[in-house]
């Protein structure tokens, strides 16, 4: 076990789209501790909702000023129109070979960033964040963290990575670099200060705990996990080993067919029921359908559990598009005749859409996860009957991909094993595999 003044493990599942951390006190105790999740982060403002919606984790957004320095981070970047605004340059660090050298130009402007410089930011952010939620919490009295935490070098920090990453050099040498440029550790103190791990590990780990009462896995037995985000979906196989161990079965597989793809099916709706005209489409590329789209996403993806409803509500104020209640309720009218569907407008200011309607806009991304997910069970004997399917990651939220994966795999035989909180399960896992080697 090391020797240091670290007291707390701080993992950041850092996302092409969404970001959150988690956190666990250096007890002691063995690999038996309270792991605990930063899971209340200000979301979307919606012109029609009367307070900002709270998410679980925080859109991977930042904004810098002219000398690359940052401004704001998560959604407050999003609204920094003054500044450049960048998002979704996750990606462009794990797929280009000359990382460093690699621009990002922002999403509002000509200016331009490496992106080295972006993920050094967002570290930056997540430290200073961090550091003050920590500090936050030892001032309450009802906090059962008795250890003042003030500086970066008390804590081991962990950073997830794609799945097919964590034995790159080239990508580990990066983040141990960015890691340093971020304050997180210096190159003394690099290897007791940074561990790098893979989301699906992480996840899968969680799961197991969650799921299993504490670690019940035997030798042998096999687990798929979905590992489905915003942008992608990637599926890992393992084989459990003696001492909690587990290996690769087979080379991840999946593919660009994560959450985002309903946006798009949605995005077509709307353009078809508010009119299809060239003035649609200047509402469905401006800034505040963004908005209604991140509304969507938390209300409409997020919370489908309740299968009983015919319908679904949407915030929807024609206002915010120039446009009047009158406008709006002739579109509807029109879309209805000419679709035979039964659309409505409440009173409330919601676009009331049926659940069918609203099932069409995930039946094919659904088919293409279950379809992409048989073709390699028929390829590899060895994943054909895994005694688990772990589901995480945040379109694994949905309450009817969930049920949609039971269906299709209940032939198998593996049980479907969902946490409590799919979004979070890659921080709350990488979390305790860094417990686990700290305390080994």
């Amino acid at each position: 076990m090391m020797e240091n003044k670290k007291v707390v493990i701080l993992s950041i599942d850092f996302g092409n789209d969404y970001s959150g951390y988690s956190y666990a006190f250096i007890t002691g105790r063995g690999d038996n501790v309270d792991i605990y999740t930063h899971d209340t982060w200000s979301g979307p403002c919606h012109p029609n909702l009367s307070s900002t919606l709270l998410t679980t984790a925080v859109t991977n957004t930042v904004s810098l000023d002219k000398n690359g320095r940052l401004v704001k981070f998560g959604y407050d970047a999003r609204e920094d129109h003054d500044n450049a605004i960048f998002s979704k340059y996750k990606m462009v660090l794990f797929n280009t070979e000359s990382r460093e050298k690699t621009m990002v130009q922002a999403d509002n402007c000509d200016q331009t960033a490496s992106v080295e410089t972006l993920f050094t930011e967002t570290l930056k952010f997540f430290k200073q964040s961090s550091l003050e939620s920590l500090d936050l919490e030892y001032k309450s009295n009802y906090s059962c963290n008795r250890v003042k935490i003030e500086r970066a070098d008390q804590v081991i920090w962990v950073i997830t990575v794609p799945d097919t990453s964590d034995d790159d050099v080239s990508i580990v040498r990066a983040i141990h670099q960015i890691a340093i440029n971020a304050g997180l550790c210096t190159i003394d103190t690099i290897k007791e200060s940074l561990f790098i791990t893979t989301a699906s590990k992480a996840g899968s780990l969680e799961c197991i705990f969650e799921k299993t009462y504490a670690y019940q896995l035997a030798p042998d037995q096999s687990f798929l996990v979905f590992n489905i985000g915003v942008d992608t979906a990637d599926f890992t196989a393992y084989r459990q080993l003696e001492d909690e161990r587990m290996e690769p079965i087979i080379s991840r597989f999946g593919g660009t067919f994560g959450s985002n793809n309903c946006n798009q099916y949605f995005k077509r709706f709307m353009l078809d029921l508010l009119g299809g005209d060239e003035m649609t489409q200047e509402i469905i590329d401006g800034t505040d359908f963004i908005t209604l789209l991140e509304t969507f996403d938390n209300i409409i993806k997020k919370s489908m559990s309740d299968v009983n409803a015919k319908s679904r509500n949407i915030p929807f104020n024609p206002k915010v598009f120039d446009k009047n209640i009158d406008w709006i309720l002739q579109r509807i009218k029109q879309y209805n005749s000419r679709t035979g569907s039964k659309i409505q407008y409440k009173r409330t200011g919601h676009l009331s859409i049926p659940l069918d309607t609203i099932l069409s806009f995930f039946q094919p991304i659904f088919q293409t996860i279950v379809n992409t997910v048989k073709e390699h069970m028929e390829k590899y004997e060895a994943i054909k009957n895994p005694t688990y399917i772990f589901m995480i990651g945040s379109f694994c939220e949905n309450h009817l991909l969930q049920e949609f994966v039971r269906k299709e795999f209940a032939s198998t035989g593996a049980t479907i094993a969902i946490p409590y909180r799919p979004l979070m399960c890659a921080s709350m896992g990488a979390c305790r595999l860094a417990i686990t080697k700290n305390n080994h």
